[in-house]
């Protein structure tokens, strides 16, 4: 290996080591991402030990101690199955913590080794350890360090790489790998399963070079492959409604120049040098010297279409409302995608090779120059941040471990936080609520109720009608001190998790109140609101209580009407907007107000919307 391949790697290297510096009782980032990426690695190894690596695609396994009585729980955020599996020896060596720190190192060095066999496989021979080293330490990646499950871009290279090798000699086995290679990506990250399976067709229906039956069998394989994986979202989807969303959280304009988390070393220390805070999801900075090849490769014959996949990328990282993305969310799977800025990952992906190709004709400093000044602004400034986490965490029993075996679901006031979540685990407690990429509608409202300003004693007991909760827990000694003066709940003591204390109480015995299922004991009725918007509300025909398993799976179907034609979709029932648990005959229980600019239009012109609820 030569210098150009061996110092990149190197100073990838120990890039990776100062941003997850291996350390036993800490994981990189702050309080919640981390740990709850520690929670979903924890389970999945708890479940291959109880079940076995063969039952990665079963439903059972895919089920989890949050949101008690709700099918599919992995299915709610991120799986990470994959790396789970890969990383299972190192758990089972080091703990969870160190395994996840020492998997974040290893994925930075398949992030370069991925990036240096595409790059060279594109003819970029001796710029390939520059562009290895650009794209492993990007400042998209450098971001989400916190992110476990968006640290693994090197699939993303690999499956683009693996395309090059079945172009250059097509044959089965080729096929097969290109195949694999674009479709396991969804047991990784869901984000970029779908950005590989965008690149896939562009490839099929742009590379006309390759047979076309070898175009369709890597087409046809990938999505084969990845889908066990999709099937499982799918299922979920079916259950509870749409994953659509309306709103993204996209890049900004200033993205190029933004960082989130920690600010690099020229941000820190060069005076002038321009310091742009943005949101996790927002940031990708690439800084003045790669935009400015970027930029450069827009002019340049054989770098413009790289340069031009980047700048599509980063339009698309914008998210609703600036135009390609709102055209992808047209697409399967696309119109979930809540954190649109992560198609930043693209632009690093390929900047890189516009970049290469801009300086490849330059020769000595005007060559390894402008790369450098690339490489010194994306260094960080100052270590990523670290959250404690216990090194007993899962090798011993606890004092709340005990106490809580065999019994639940656990109801958590005010809410459930990733610590508890994580710590809960051991114990095999199914919780009432959870923390996760989204929620059912019932934990949805029970949050709500939780979290309402107005709260008083009698809110507890209608969450308590609502949930039947047999147990309820605590750990803020606000909270632990408000339920302890209601006449409602008998207190059980307190035990020790972990570094925690948790207060339990046990609800006194009550009759059952009468159950109001929204698909059959509330009808709708359609209005229009003081400012003349269409208002559509749900109102009780019987009094009771919301049946709390049935809430979780309904969805709410919306339906819009014009000149004949009719268009519905399922949504996820908004149950954080339900005005309460407990309802008499006649009350109000969701009001929905459109608010679109075409139902502004005149009246031959303007649309109707009408709304069903169904569950089960």
């Amino acid at each position: 290996m030569r210098g150009r391949t061996v110092v990149p790697l190197a100073l990838a290297a120990a890039y990776a080591l100062w941003t997850f510096r291996p350390e036993r009782g800490f994981l990189p980032g702050g309080e919640g991402d981390p740990l709850f990426n520690l929670w979903t690695f924890e389970h999945v190894w708890r479940q291959m030990d109880r079940l076995g690596p063969l039952h990665l695609w079963s439903d059972r396994f895919w089920s989890a101690p949050i949101f008690a009585g709700m099918p599919l729980q992995l299915a709610f955020s991120e799986n990470q199955l994959y790396p789970a599996l890969i990383l299972r020896p190192l758990w089972r060596a080091l703990g969870g913590p160190l395994a996840l720190q020492w998997g974040a190192f290893l994925m930075t060095l398949a992030a370069f080794g991925c990036a240096f066999g595409w790059l060279r496989s594109l003819g970029l021979r001796e710029l390939a350890g520059a562009g290895a080293l650009l794209f492993a330490c990007c400042g998209f990646v450098q971001s989400q360090y916190a992110h476990y499950q968006n640290l693994c871009i090197f699939l993303l290279p690999l499956a683009l790489w693996s395309w090059n090798v079945l172009e250059r000699a097509p044959s089965p086995a080729r096929a097969a790998l290109c195949a694999l290679a674009f479709g396991w990506i969804g047991g990784w990250n869901v984000y970029f399963q779908l950005f590989a399976n965008l690149l896939l067709l562009a490839l099929v229906l742009l590379r006309t070079g390759v047979p076309l039956r070898w175009r369709l069998a890597a087409l046809a394989g990938a999505a084969l492959a990845q889908a066990p994986i999709a099937l499982k979202y799918l299922a979920l989807q079916r259950a509870i409604g749409s994953f659509g969303v309306s709103l993204t959280y996209g890049a900004v304009p200033r993205s190029i120049l933004g960082t989130a988390m920690r600010p690099t070393l020229l941000q820190r220390f060069l005076p002038g040098y321009p310091t742009a805070e943005v949101p996790i999801e927002a940031a990708g900075f690439l800084g003045f010297s790669w935009t400015a090849l970027l930029v450069a490769a827009l002019l340049h014959r054989r770098a413009r279409p790289w340069g031009v996949a980047a700048v599509l990328a980063f339009w698309a990282a914008l998210g609703l409302g600036y135009g390609l993305f709102d055209v992808l969310h047209a697409l399967p799977g696309f119109s979930g995608l809540r954190a649109a800025g992560r198609f930043q990952v693209l632009t690093a992906l390929f900047a890189v090779p516009a970049a290469l190709l801009v300086v490849q004709e330059s020769r000595g400093a005007h060559r390894w120059l402008p790369l450098a000044l690339v490489a010194l602004e994306l260094v960080p400034g100052v270590p990523g941040l670290r959250v404690p986490v216990p090194v007993d965490f899962g090798r011993r029993a606890t004092a709340f471990d005990a106490a809580v075996s065999g019994r639940g679901p656990l109801l958590v006031a005010p809410a459930v936080d990733a610590r508890f979540q994580l710590y809960a685990l051991p114990a095999r407690v199914p919780l009432l609520q959870g923390m996760s990429g989204r929620a059912p509608a019932n934990v949805q409202l029970l949050d709500a109720l939780l979290a309402d300003p107005a709260w008083s004693k009698d809110s507890l007991a209608h969450v308590l009608e609502l949930t039947s909760a047999p147990l309820v827990a605590a750990v803020d000694p606000r909270w632990i001190a408000e339920l302890s003066s209601n006449g409602l709940l008998a207190s059980e003591g307190c035990f020790e998790e972990l570094d925690l204390q948790v207060c339990l109480f046990r609800p006194s015995a009550s009759p059952a109140p009468p159950r109001v299922r929204l698909d059959r004991d509330a009808r709708w009725e359609y209005g229009a609101t003081a400012g003349g918007w269409p208002l559509a509300q749900l109102r009780a025909t019987r009094s009771g209580v919301l049946d709390y398993a049935e809430l979780g799976r309904c969805r709410l179907t919306e339906t819009t009407g014009l000149w004949g034609l009719r268009w519905t979709r399922e949504l996820i029932f908004p149950g954080a907007h339900l005005r309460g648990a407990r309802f008499h005959e006649g009350q109000v229980v969701l009001a929905r107000e459109s608010r679109q600019a075409v139902f502004r239009l005149p009246g031959w012109a303007r649309p109707t919307r009408t709304y069903a609820v169904r569950c089960g």
